[in-house]
């Protein structure tokens, strides 16, 4: 299994609105239930797509599909790893946790 793994902020403009638009549905089916989620996953980002000051999303992907992200937020010093449950235990999480903590100094 070839896993790609990038940061949302050191996405191209376009690529940007891919992303945007497709971590939005990989994380609303994960908190379907999660009240209030599509204006906390709004309020992570800028009009322009970028990330808000001390937010950052390390995304893995295989074969083209989202199959974990994990969300750090620096105020909160606090990382919410979502990772599908057919991918848990490849080190999917530890590989997302270190790009964040290289970046942010969190997690």
């Amino acid at each position: 299994m070839e896993k790609d793994y990038c940061n949302f902020s050191n996405l191209e403009p376009m690529e940007k609105i891919m992303y945007y638009n497709s971590l939005y549905m990989f994380l609303s089916q994960l908190n379907i239930n999660t009240p209030g989620f599509a204006k906390k996953y709004n309020e992570m980002f800028n009009s322009d797509l970028t990330l808000k000051p001390g937010y950052e999303i390390a995304i893995c992907e295989v074969d083209y599909s989202i199959v974990g992200v994990l969300i750090a937020v620096d105020a909160d010093e606090s990382c919410e790893p979502y990772i599908l449950d057919g991918y848990k235990g490849f080190g999917i999480e530890e590989q997302l946790s270190d790009m964040i903590f290289n970046i942010l100094e969190v997690c």
